[in-house]
């Protein structure tokens, strides 16, 4: 291996290098602190967040168990030992923890009881407690003005393997409709549960109007034309693909050259340059 090679790699490993070398700064003053002040509950969910995001599991759940020992009223410890035994798959410990959490949570507590239901969502499909998934993933949703697409998707998931293609559909469109209509991650997940339900006109229909609405639809004529062409009709499906084109065409010159756009716009490339019909 070149010097100018092992520089290099030493270079991009820097900054990880660094990060790692503050927290563990961090957690040597935390030392020093909870050696002083060994009965400050606060010291030890500090220095525990610590180790979670360092990954040493271990260490933070003592700590959390710890500052829950010496106040049992710090709301916040339920959390993130839950967090830590979700991770070590102490799943019933983590339910446990979760639900202690949520219990100490007051009605005007809006982010925590979304990320306490969240979490609890996460524990139970872990858990193969697919209903008690779903019923704390409804509950995020119902709560959240801004809900994340992803948790959005990880409920659709349970509801998928709970057979239940509508209601996955149901949630998709509470939460595209909360975001503003404009989570094309959400709209095409929507459309695939409609194919597999061979519901291929209604999934066109749908895609007609979200394209309609949305201010860049060249996924969406992506998707439109790969079920045109599957239903026979390479013309109609070259055309969506031509419009999809148009709409990259639109997009500012820094956000088109992304990967992201340059692989969208390759498929369109190759959706109209389908043999067409006669």
């Amino acid at each position: 291996m070149t010097s100018t090679l092992v520089a290099l790699q030493l270079w991009l490993a820097a900054p990880t290098a660094f990060a790692h070398g503050l927290v563990h700064h961090q957690i040597a003053k935390l030392n020093r602190e909870i050696a002083a002040h060994p009965r400050e509950a606060a010291l030890f969910v500090r220095r525990g967040r610590l180790w979670l995001a360092e990954d040493h599991l271990q260490a933070a759940a003592k700590d959390f168990s710890t500052a829950l020992k010496l106040d049992a009223d710090r709301t916040g410890a339920y959390y993130f030992l839950a967090q830590a035994e979700l991770r070590l798959n102490r799943l019933q410990a983590a339910r446990q923890s979760c639900q202690r959490f949520l219990q100490r949570l007051g009605p005007d507590q809006l982010g925590g009881r979304i990320r306490g239901h969240v979490l609890a969502a996460q524990i139970a499909a872990d858990a193969h407690k697919l209903e008690e998934a779903h019923t704390h993933y409804q509950q995020a949703l119902t709560l959240s003005d801004q809900p994340n697409p992803d948790v959005v998707l990880a409920h659709v998931r349970v509801l998928q393997a709970l057979a239940r293609p509508k209601a996955a559909i149901a949630v998709l469109d509470q939460a595209s409709a909360k975001l503003g209509g404009n989570v094309e991650t959400l709209e095409a997940q929507a459309i695939t549960l409609l194919r597999q339900q061979h519901a291929t006109d209604e999934a066109l229909t749908r895609l007609s109007r979200r394209i309609a609405e949305s201010p860049m639809p060249a996924a969406l004529l992506l998707l439109k034309g790969q079920i045109l062409l599957e239903q026979g009709d390479p013309t109609a499906a070259a055309q969506a693909a031509t419009e999809g084109l148009q709409a990259l065409g639109r997009l500012p010159k820094s956000r088109a050259a992304t990967a992201g756009m340059q692989s969208l716009r390759a498929q369109l490339q190759a959706l109209q340059q389908q043999p067409q019909q006669d």
